[in-house]
């Protein structure tokens, strides 16, 4: 009996440990476009889609036995969400408000403290933009550096005074703000000079010091805070790059060379999950590649990969590739432009198009703009068309560039940015991307080459006069 009782109260003690409870996270969203939002649980690999009312209100439960980060996106904004067993967290903001920076966001509820503590940190983040940090002098930088990372500090010792939070909370918001600085440590560190030839003062060996001091190996962390998975994935593939450039028997950009990385790849003694997750970024790059490049990562991605859905997607991923090699029908379109017309593949047909898939928040996008209108005016008596094809959430952002600095050719807009159809016929994982298709409507490259490039010009000219 005494046996018995032992066992009970051992499974009465486990059971009570692991209690599951709800969840519940409700709100509302105004002057949103979106008729929908997605819950993203990425240590449970759970998401779950939210449908919004017409007056922009949602609910959504989930069963948790403990706490874990989740992301709220709504195809405008993402917000970082700590849920924690039996909290009713409230989520409201007013899409248009907070473009504007006339209101910020609203978390209340039982449990929803560590919630709104992200919200506010992220709201009081660094100032700077990444190009004013690169341009500073190593002092001015040095202090500005030093005065964030006491903001993050001396804020997360209040919260820990005033609300008693998880080790765990106090443990992923530390290493989420230690991350945010050492991300502009490594960028400063490698392009200060680039930005700022005149200082000649020392990078302070400090600044590397304080990149080494996050580790690469915290696996939880690593399935929970998903800036801190981008950081080790990061971290890692330089590791391998910098071996490989060591290696002077290897010619960057080779087939041994690739092959050598996906060595490298296969031989890390990660858990699973990482190196899946390393695989598939290493992978990520293979609509880029040449066809040399891209027959090894189709002979070997099953060695970097064990996951199915990312099985499944590189696989999609090639064969949406192979449907747009050089001859092929290019896949139609069909958008409105800036002036609300629609613009379709077929009325372009007799022309040489050349695509620009792109967004205004690109930086290397943007940078291609000055030679993409140098080009068009001087082929603009050529059966040439130009059409930019912008992959924007934001329409407005996209209508108020287009017009104040008068770009020209075809400017249309694609609904579903990342999912919207051109993305997905020419699986794009990166812009911008140019596209070149003859006046029968048949692709000659679908990663043709950029405007700055002189040989576009001289290609586009010879599609033109045939």
């Amino acid at each position: 009996m005494k046996k018995v009782s032992l066992f009970v109260l051992i499974a009465f003690l486990i059971s009570s440990c692991t209690k599951t409870e709800p969840v519940t996270i409700t709100g509302k969203i105004t002057n949103s476009a979106q008729k929908t939002a997605l819950l993203r649980v990425d240590y449970l690999d759970l998401t779950d889609t939210l449908t919004l009312a017409e007056d922009g209100t949602f609910s959504a439960e989930i069963m948790l036995d403990e706490e874990h980060l989740a992301t709220f996106n709504d195809g405008n904004f993402i917000f970082t969400l700590y849920l924690t067993p039996g909290a009713t967290i409230n989520l409201e903001y007013d899409v248009e408000a907070v473009k504007n920076g006339n209101s910020s966001t609203r978390i209340t509820g039982e449990g929803s403290e560590p919630s709104a503590f992200i919200d506010e940190m992220e709201d009081n983040s660094m100032k700077y933009g990444i190009m004013e940090l690169l341009k500073m002098p190593v002092n001015s930088f040095t202090m500005v550096m030093a005065a964030e990372d006491k903001k993050w500090s001396d804020a997360i010792d209040t919260f820990k005074l005033e609300n008693e939070p998880s080790e765990k909370f106090i443990k992923l918001i530390t290493l989420k703000g230690k991350i945010d600085l050492a991300q502009k440590y490594n960028y400063y560190i490698r392009l200060h000079n680039r930005y700022a030839p005149a200082d000649t003062t020392p990078i302070p060996e400090a600044f590397q010091a304080y990149v080494d001091e996050i580790p690469l190996d915290d696996y939880e962390a690593f399935k929970e805070l998903r800036d801190y998975k981008f950081y080790v994935i990061s971290g890692i593939q330089q590791e391998i790059s910098n071996s490989l450039l060591e290696d002077t028997t290897l010619v960057r950009g080779s087939e041994a060379f690739y092959n050598a990385s996906i060595d490298k790849v296969v031989a890390l003694d990660v858990p699973e999950e990482v190196k899946n997750e390393i695989g598939n970024s290493t992978l990520s790059s293979y609509s880029y590649m040449p066809d040399s490049i891209q027959a090894i990562y189709r002979t070997r991605y099953k060695e970097l990969l064990t996951k199915e859905a990312y099985l499944n997607s590189f696989e999609d991923i090639v064969a949406k590739i192979d449907k747009t090699k050089p001859g092929t029908v290019a896949p139609s379109f069909n958008y409105e432009d800036i002036n609300g017309n629609m613009v379709s593949s077929a009325s372009l047909k007799g022309k040489v198009v050349y695509i620009d898939v792109w967004a205004t928040w690109c930086g290397p996008c943007r940078g291609e703009i000055p030679s993409l209108k140098k080009m068009e005016e001087e082929l603009e008596d050529k059966p040439i068309a130009f059409v930019s094809i912008s992959i924007d959430d934001d329409k407005d952002a996209w209508e108020k560039m287009v017009k104040e600095d008068e770009l020209g050719g075809y400017q249309l807009f694609a609904e579903g940015a990342w999912q919207s159809d051109i993305t997905e016929a020419y699986a794009i994982r990166g812009i911008p991307r140019f596209i070149m298709i003859d006046k029968e409507g048949k692709i000659v490259n679908a990663n043709a080459s950029r405007p700055s490039n002189p040989a576009t010009k001289a290609k586009l000219l010879e599609l033109a006069e045939k």
